[in-house]
């Protein structure tokens, strides 16, 4: 009986099983004494000269009474260009590392990690993205500050005349040159410092990376990479039986 592990093994020459023997994606091994050489259902790696091909062990006793050798569905026989030194090996995760690193699976791997930075920068802008401010927000803001320029104007009616009125006067013009410097400056435009109560009169310019508007730009480079990658690399899956080279 052959152990599989990580080292090749030998087996005896490799040779097509006859039609109904049903081994697609597996092989049969069986000795001089026609008892089968490996155990049933092991993932391997037969390997011969000229390349390989992975496939489930048969250890049960297949249809027909086959000589010695190693049995291989013709699907899977006619992989083998060149059937000289076969040899069986088990499978491992080695195997698929190999895959991964390969001229085939490197597209496959760029696109999924491609996929991955996508929906990780959806979550970042739905959970931590700052708005800049909008033109309804500086509208708001100046109905705020007009509502606190007219505010003084009230004492006109309770103050006639005298040093009062005049004080409310001067109160409500130095208010409506605050509102209009705070406005100038939620416009973009060169201000000095104002103070509005209850009003930001500083325009939240969050950075790039930050920007809620950028989400749109980010998601959509990187679903073009994802895309294109996806084309040309997204062809089959890595594992057992499975080959990036489609």
């Amino acid at each position: 009986m052959i152990e599989l592990k990580r080292e090749p093994s030998d087996v005896p020459a490799v040779h097509a099983a006859a039609q109904g023997a049903a081994l697609a994606g597996r092989v049969y091994a069986v000795g001089a004494d026609k008892k089968p050489l490996l155990r049933h259902g092991k993932k391997a790696v037969l390997t011969t000269q000229d390349g390989s091909v992975e496939v489930r062990t048969w250890g049960k006793l297949i249809d027909g009474d086959p000589g010695e050798g190693t049995y291989l569905d013709a699907s899977d026989y006619v992989k083998l260009a060149n059937t000289a030194l076969p040899k069986i090996q088990r499978y491992t995760w080695h195997d698929t590392w190999h895959k991964i690193w390969s001229p085939d699976g490197i597209p496959l791997l760029l696109s999924t990690l491609a996929g991955v930075l996508v929906a990780a920068a959806g979550i970042y802008f739905a959970a931590w993205a700052d708005k800049p401010t909008s033109a309804a927000t500086v509208a708001d803001r100046a109905q705020t500050g007009i509502e606190w320029i007219v505010e003084p104007a009230d004492r006109f009616d309770v103050q006639p005349g005298g040093q009062p009125v005049a004080d409310a006067r001067r109160e409500v013009h130095r208010r409506a040159v605050q509102v209009a410097r705070c406005l100038d400056r939620l416009g973009g435009r060169d201000a000095p410092t104002a103070v509005v109560p209850k009003v930001s009169c500083s325009p939240k310019t969050p950075a790039v990376y930050r920007n809620s508007d950028s989400a749109a730009w980010v998601t959509l480079a990187a679903g073009l990479l994802t895309a294109v990658l996806a084309v040309f690399g997204l062809r089959t899956s890595f594992g057992f039986q499975k080959s990036p080279a489609g």
